[in-house]
């Protein structure tokens, strides 16, 4: 097969080749860039020349024969094909006098030969040729003997008189530029030289070669092409290396490419290593610029040779597999020499930290004094642009035994990924804390936030004073953080921020904004901070704290509806970055905001989303987060019993931090509504008193009375519920629309006698807050009492807005609520409520008795039984049963409780013990009262005696 892309190459040598076999010979020097094709080029057009009949003599001339004189001549004739006779008499020729006199008249690249050998030598070939038409061929005549040479270029010089075809090759541009080249001008005085250009192949001409080898075209073509830049040897070895994966594979250079590499270097001469492997090492840092400085003088002739061959692209070499081969071909102590010395050489030229510590990390060696503060700048400057890896390499060969900032900044790096492996990084540290200085201090105590056993937290704070020092910002902001999670631990010498925010960074006040939040519920100061942080905060590690905090403000001021956007967004900012972490509790806070936006389905997305970002063991305390929103969402979508188990090993110092209150919450959220209400009523009153007792006891944080309300009602304690409600609604902090309607909603439920209208309340400020779960919820509400007053075109369009809602969202228990609250009257006329308040009667109970089982006022029931009596046209209750619809015969209670759905039904039992802080609010008689909704209606409390709690 014919090299690929050399058509007119072959065409032109075989019109010469023509010329030659009818008697008029020629010369032709083929040129081009290192490991092009000349070889193969000339092996082509010798094989050409035996299949018409030339005698074909060959030579390559090697650098390592220039001292043999005659080295070439003598390969060409030696070789068996020429007669005896000739050989004998051309070598006897060869062995004369050594030189000629020379003369400054003589042509350039003369007198090294004495003009009687050339003249009876190419008599002698003359003579030959007359019989048989001749080809010489000399492949790399720059490596030529100086007698070789000269005897060749006086054979060139009278070829036109002869069938005789001298070709010959050489590479251009010259990788040496200090080389004789005198031969090279005597070639081209001569009027008959023909030249012919080998260049690396086009994109089009690499793809015919690869089809060739690999027997299908490459799948991405141009990926091959940018790792060889055409270079006809280098797609062969990549081809090599690729061999078993096939054309369909992305190509991944290997062990033939970088053999292929370093042969291309060869090629392209001894002046070319040093220029070669100085770019390698320069390609560490980029620092190519700096190459005249590291080779001590400029090497543009050897760059123009590498870069016609495709080694060199842009002054750089061709991507980092070539970088590696070359520099694979140094050994291991050369190779750390000439890193070192890059080092020094970008360090003292002004290079960034980054570009010499690449150097520094390549040479193994941080033994220069300004080692080890480049090695960590550059780690910070690495972690900016989410290059964990090199952050760490560098902190790796910076760091010494006892050195306190590279620890913790290696704890900061690993966070990112791995919190678990941080914390075990940065806790040798608490073990002696004596040697650390404040500032070291509080980054430690940012670590142990987040892992660390409270007697570590406790231990790192014991003496840090607040009132003075340099860093009392910086330490008042890091006890403000500790307070937002566990306030417990901070002693009580250290007291908290005044009123208000400080002036200063928009960053520094969110981080106290965010306690000021949790204890008093926040201002409007406090949401407009928190925005500015968002809307000015790069995403990085230094200001992460900053956005998480601001977003908890908006949370838990009760703007969900603003935190959305901006969570969303980074999110997305997050989306390309290796920061598991971030991307982790991002995912978490959206899981919260879309449940206080009624969300459900996206939260518990969202939820295990983050929960599978994390292996549950590097969450730390925050795992309460994620595990809250998902069980909260598992109550609102259908709790299921087998969810508890299922949940990962809590850490031990979860319940004792503010996340561990949340999770409580949730928890007992989702026990009450499986039925399980004193076990729920347990989780509620643990999570109140732990938030009191911390001064977090925010309803806008979490509303604990509102659902231990709605507990204690499923376990007929009415006085007790009622205490709890009317305390969330007067609480200062449950204003906001979305806590107040919480709280309004709790209210209606052990208020018969104003249920309607605070339900009215409560849906219209969930509706205005975007509470879509709440909203159904308390619809749903609204039109059971709507109904059982006889306000039915009212109750059947709060029915149907709530059916409407619990579709959508996929409430489970509130659709099965709502299945047996259809207000059609039946064949006697009668509605649903009537028919319900007639069964009640019918069984015998009272009109008292009727109210508190259907949660509506002793009036109410008598209109309902009033309507009946004239629409059955009986007289009294002793008619009813007979007088009834068919389907009405089965007892009433039984069959409320066949109806509703479990969530609904009143446990008959008395919590085993009734204490807690829910007691601090009063004790009342109990009473048989109805539940009212699906997030905290609960069923029999049996079951809650197998839970276990916190």
């Amino acid at each position: 097969m014919n090299p690929v892309e050399r058509d007119t190459q072959l065409d032109r040598f075989a019109r010469l080749l023509d010329d030659c076999l009818d008697g008029s010979g020629g010369m032709l020097a083929v040129s081009g860039p290192a490991a092009c094709g000349r070889t193969e080029l000339l092996r082509a057009f010798t094989t050409a020349a035996e299949a018409r009949g030339a005698l074909v003599l060959t030579a390559t001339a090697r650098c390592s024969e220039r001292t043999v004189r005659f080295g070439v001549l003598q390969q060409l004739l030696r070789q068996p094909d020429l007669p005896p006779a000739v050989r004998t008499a051309a070598l006897t020729l060869l062995g004369g006098p050594d030189t000629a006199e020379p003369c400054r008249e003589d042509p350039p690249g003369t007198g090294q030969v004495p003009s009687q050998v050339d003249q009876d030598l190419w008599l002698l070939l003359h003579t030959l040729a007359a019989r048989t038409p001749l080809v010489l061929a000399v492949d790399d005549l720059q490596h030529a003997d100086p007698a070789s040479r000269q005897t060749l270029i006086h054979l060139a010089t009278r070829s036109p008189t002869a069938p005789v075809l001298l070709v010959v090759t050489e590479p251009d541009p010259p990788t040496d530029s200090g080389t004789d080249r005198d031969w090279w001008t005597a070639l081209l005085r001569l009027p008959h030289l023909t030249r012919l250009r080998v260049d690396r192949l086009s994109e089009h001409g690499a793809g015919q070669l690869l089809t060739a080898l690999l027997g299908a075209p490459p799948a991405r073509l141009a990926v091959w092409y940018r790792l060889t830049g055409g270079n006809p040897l280098l797609l062969r070895a990549l081809a090599e290396d690729c061999a078993g994966t096939g054309p369909a594979v992305e190509p991944v250079p290997g062990p033939a490419f970088a053999l292929a590499v370093r042969a291309c270097l060869h090629r392209a001469g001894a002046a070319a290593a040093e220029p070669a492997q100085a770019l390698a090492v320069l390609a560490e840092s980029g620092s190519t610029d700096l190459l005249p400085h590291l080779l001590g003088g400029p090497a543009r002739d050897v760059l123009t040779a590498l870069t016609a061959g495709g080694l060199v692209v842009d002054g750089r070499l061709r991507g980092p597999a070539v970088a590696r081969a070359v520099l694979d071909g140094l050994p291991q102590p050369d190779r750390a020499a000439r890193q070192l010395r890059a080092a020094r050489l970008v360090y003292e030229t002004g290079g960034t930290p980054e570009s010499v510590a690449a150097h520094l990390l390549a040479a193994r060696d941080a033994t220069e004094p300004w080692a080890r503060p480049v090695l960590l700048d550059a780690a910070r400057a690495a972690l900016r642009r989410d290059d964990d890896a090199f952050a760490e390499s560098c902190l790796a060969l910076a760091g010494t035994a006892g050195d306190t900032e590279t620890a913790l900044l290696r704890g900061i790096v690993r966070f990112r990924t791995d919190p678990q492996a941080a914390y075990r990084l940065v806790r040798p540290l608490t073990d002696r804390l004596d040697d650390l200085a404040d500032g070291e201090r509080i980054g430690l105590l940012r670590m142990l936030n987040w892992h660390g056993t409270e007697a570590e937290i406790t231990r790192t704070l014991t003496g840090l004073d607040p009132a003075a020092g340099p860093l009392r910002d910086e330490l008042t902001r890091a006890l403000e953080q500790v307070r937002s999670i566990a306030p417990h631990l901070v002693p009580p010498g250290h007291p908290a921020p005044p009123p208000g925010l400080p002036a200063g960074e928009p960053q520094q006040r969110s981080l106290l904004a965010l306690p000021r939040v949790l204890r008093t519920g926040g201002t409007a100061e406090d949401i407009r901070t928190a925005e500015l942080v968002l809307r000015t905060t790069p995403l990085e590690d230094a200001a992460y704290g900053a956005l998480q905090s601001a977003l908890y403000v908006l949370l838990y001021a009760d703007r969900a509806d603003l935190a959305a956007p901006w969570c969303a967004n980074l999110l997305r900012d997050t989306a390309g970055r290796r920061i598991p972490v971030w991307q982790a509790l991002l995912t978490a806070t959206m899981a919260e905001i879309a449940l206080r936006l009624g969300q459900v389905a996206e939260a518990a997305r969202h939820a295990r989303q983050a929960l599978a970002l994390l292996p549950s063991g590097g969450w730390g305390v925050w795992l309460g987060a994620p595990l809250a929103a998902l069980l909260l969402a598992s109550a609102a979508l259908g709790p299921t019993p087998e969810a508890e188990p299922g949940l990962p090993t809590l850490p031990e110092r979860l319940t004792r931090t503010r996340y561990g209150a949340q999770f409580l919450h949730a928890r007992g959220r989702h026990r009450l509504a499986a039925g399980a209400a004193d076990a729920a009523l347990e989780d509620f009153t643990r999570c109140g008193r732990l938030l009191e007792e911390w001064g977090l006891d925010v309803p806008s944080f979490v509303p604990w009375r509102a659902d231990a309300a709605r507990a204690l009602l499923a376990l007929r304690r009415p006085e007790q519920a009622r205490r709890l409600a009317l305390a969330q609604a007067a609480h200062p902090a449950a204003q906001r629309p979305r806590t107040r309607g919480l709280s309004l909603r709790a209210l209606a439920a052990c208020e018969p006698d104003r249920r309607v209208e605070l339900l009215q309340q409560a849906v219209e400020l969930l509706d205005e807050a975007g509470d879509r779960l709440e909203l159904s919820w308390a619809l749903a509400e609204l039109a059971e009492a709507q109904l059982a007053a006889g306000r039915r075109p009212a109750g059947r369009e709060a029915l149907r807005r709530a059916r409407e809602g619990a579709e959508e969202l996929g409430l489970g228990p509130l659709l099965a609520r709502l299945k047996g609250s259809a207000e059609e009257d039946d064949d006697s006329g009668l509605s649903a409520s009537e028919r319900r308040v007639a069964e009640l009667a019918a069984a015998g109970h009272s009109n008292r008795a009727i109210a508190e089982q259907l949660f509506i006022t002793v009036s109410t029931v008598e209109q309902h039984l009033t309507h009946t009596y004239r629409k059955l046209r009986v007289k009294g209750r002793s008619e009813l049963a007979r007088s009834l619809p068919p389907g009405s015969d089965r007892p009433a209670a039984d069959r409320l409780s066949v109806e509703r759905p479990a969530a609904d039904r009143l446990s008959s039992e008395r919590p085993a013990a009734d204490r807690l802080s829910v007691e601090r609010h009063g004790t009342g008689r109990r009473a048989v009262t109805r539940p009212t909704g699906a997030q905290g209606a609960v069923p029999r409390s049996s079951r809650s005696r197998s839970v276990s709690s916190a």
